[in-house]
């Protein structure tokens, strides 16, 4: 602003102190004219302003500033006064000086870590005084970074602030789609803020809270599901519904259901694949790829979940019948392709040993599973004679 320089400075041509001399004809008293304005966003005296440049040709000059009555508030044209014996120099406060005032404030605020949402409507107005500067007064402001900062520390504030306030709405969790659905909005809301905002979320426990009681629900309808050794078809519709409703669940909801009921929900769905395949002894190969793709869930199971499985003979046991259905055929196919008995000759001998020998490789239960006109095909008279 408006200071006093050293007695014995002298202004010279071409000198720039913010000073800008009007047309003569505009001069009063015998002095010069000088334009001058009030600064936004700076603290002012009423009797200070700020002058915006100078072009002097004179040596020496004292000049009291006073505003000439009529002028406007903001800016208006002043009168420099002769002020008589003692001759100083009236400067303009520098763009050093401007840009110190900032740095000053900037400097007073508090650092990120105590920055609080009281303190807004000061990093505000240190703002809006930043942004008063010019620009190259601007780049004379060396920490700019702390009033970023600042700033910052209100915006996370905030954040955090609203998240506290979604969670405070939650209120009691009930069983329902819809009271899960508020928990999962206000998860989602949490995890799109920064890791510095979460930091600031102070009822994080509440929304955790919330989440183990919609795990718990889901734990709730898998323990209700019996053992696998019990499970019926019945069952299947309650298995089916707790799996949806367990994969329903968030990651953060997840963690708060155990192993051991995850063990036991994928036990009771393997177990329903199991006791829907046909019984023993109405199973045929088309039923195959039934057994064999429950072969491969149960494979997939953890060894938590092997454990309380409980129809693993029953799937073994349909496993044996396929087995022995293949191997019945096999002869079956065999016989089949061994000429009829009329056309029968010496030198079918070897083919027609290859296939009884397999035929009484067979166990009894897959011997009973050759049809009868084939196994009296291959023991024929005729077949043996020439076996013979």
């Amino acid at each position: 602003l408006l200071d006093v320089a050293a007695w014995d400075n002298q202004l010279s041509d071409g000198s720039n102190l913010g000073l800008v001399i009007t047309d003569a004809d505009k001069s009063e008293y015998s002095t010069n004219v000088f334009r001058f304005s009030k600064r936004k966003g700076v603290d002012m005296e009423e009797d200070e302003y700020y002058i915006r440049a100078v072009s002097t040709l004179c040596d020496k000059y004292n000049f009291t500033i006073t505003l000439r009555t009529g002028d406007s508030v903001d800016i208006g044209t002043y009168v420099a006064k002769n002020g008589g014996q003692v001759w100083k120099l009236v400067r303009v406060k520098g763009d050093e000086e401007f840009a110190k005032e900032v740095i000053d404030r900037i400097a007073a605020l508090p650092t990120y870590d105590d920055v609080a949402l009281d303190d807004e409507s000061d990093v505000v107005a240190v703002r809006e005084a930043y942004t008063a500067l010019n620009e190259y007064q601007k780049t004379l402001v060396s920490n700019l970074d702390y009033l970023v900062s600042a700033e910052q520390k209100i915006v996370d504030i905030k954040a955090a602030n609203a998240v506290d306030d979604k969670i405070t709405a939650i209120g009691t969790v009930e069983d329902t789609a819809e009271s899960k659905a508020k928990v999962d909005e206000v998860r989602a809301a949490y995890n799109a803020i920064t890791d510095a905002q979460r930091l600031l979320v102070t009822k994080l426990e509440t929304l955790v809270a919330a989440e183990t009681a919609c795990a718990d629900f889901v734990t709730a309808a898998i323990e209700a599901i019996p053992a696998s050794a019990e499970i019926t078809i019945n069952d299947e519709t309650a298995i089916n519904a707790a799996r949806a409703k367990y994969e329903a669940l968030t990651p953060e909801e997840k963690t708060h259901v155990t192993q051991a009921t995850i063990d036991k929900l994928s036990a009771a769905e393997v177990t329903i694949t199991v006791i829907s395949l046909p019984a023993v002894g109405v199973l045929t190969l088309e039923n195959k790829a039934a057994v064999v793709a429950a072969r491969a869930e149960y494979t997939a199971l953890t060894a938590g979940a092997k454990e309380v499985f409980g129809v693993l003979e029953t799937l073994v046991a349909a496993e044996t019948e396929i087995a022995d259905i293949e191997a019945a055929k096999a002869v079956t196919d065999a016989i089949s392709a061994l000429p009829e008995i009329a056309n029968i000759t010496v030198g079918d001998r070897d083919a027609v040993m290859e296939v009884v020998t397999a035929y009484n490789a067979l166990s009894p239960y897959q011997q009973g599973k050759v049809p009868a006109d084939k196994v009296n095909k291959l023991f024929a008279e005729e077949m043996s004679s020439v076996i013979l």
